[in-house]
């Protein structure tokens, strides 16, 4: 307990001498025209191909997730991918 105590004491010096700055601000864009809102359904399939990046692909058999979520909460449960 005393090890654990020393090491919380350390800790805090630390960030009291160097002064870290621990504000995690999201930037803010003065140019609000260029930010899109990407909300929504999105069509979704487990995998990856290079023609489904073609114009002309058909993705009607795709299934559609809700964005933003994770892909467990719409249905791909232990999916780990891109």
């Amino acid at each position: 307990m005393r090890k654990l105590f020393s090491a919380a004491c350390l800790v805090v010096m630390i960030v009291l001498i160097t002064g870290c700055d621990f504000n995690y601000d999201i930037p803010v864009s003065d140019n609000w025209d260029k930010i899109i809102n990407l909300e929504g359904n999105w069509k979704f399939s487990i995998g990856d191909d290079s023609v489904w990046s073609t114009a002309k692909f058909n993705d009607e058999s795709w299934d559609e997730i809700l964005v933003p979520s994770s892909w467990e909460n719409e249905g791909f449960h232990g999916y780990n991918g891109f």
